[in-house]
């Protein structure tokens, strides 16, 4: 592996430094107990799954991440230097689409994070509530529920 620029679908190691994170990152809150956890299991073992980023022209650093955010930060704090990454060839609505369905397929996101999630993915299918949850593999039914979550007083949606 080398820190050269990849071909599609080619892992190398790239500097953490030349990652941004991701503009489509549904996630707000990140528990920094697990960060530490995982940066702990990550100064032992190393990064076992290469995170996915994707090259970008005109910004502060020549990649950007597209899923994997967690093991980037906490490759941060475990010291690293590079991170093994998947260098994918993606338009900016298939990262956020990447971005939205990893996010949405865990089960840590907060109930707000994961509505605001769907209602992105319902956006990127202009409005297409079916298609949003076939792509997740969920049943119609959980996008309606997720989006009226964003329909509560501000106040209750702090709380959830």
């Amino acid at each position: 592996m080398s820190e050269d620029k990849a071909n599609s679908g080619e892992v190398i190691l790239i500097s953490i430094y030349d990652i941004s994170p991701s503009p489509y990152q549904p996630r707000t809150y990140f528990d920094e107990v697990k960060l530490d956890e995982l940066a702990a299991s990550i100064k032992e073992k190393g990064v076992l799954q290469p995170i996915t980023v994707r090259a970008v022209e005109g910004k502060e650093t020549p990649y950007e991440l597209v899923a994997g955010e967690r093991r980037w930060r906490a490759s941060r704090k475990a010291g690293l230097d590079a991170i093994r990454s998947l260098v994918e060839v993606l338009s900016d609505e298939e990262a956020r689409e990447i971005a939205l369905i990893e996010n949405l397929q865990r089960d840590d996101l907060t109930p707000m994070d994961e509505a605001r999630s769907v209602q992105s993915l319902v956006e990127v299918y202009e409005g297409n509530k079916a298609a949003a949850a076939r792509k997740l593999g969920k049943p119609d039914q959980y996008v309606y529920q997720a989006l009226e979550l964003l329909t509560l007083p501000k106040e209750v949606q702090e709380l959830l």
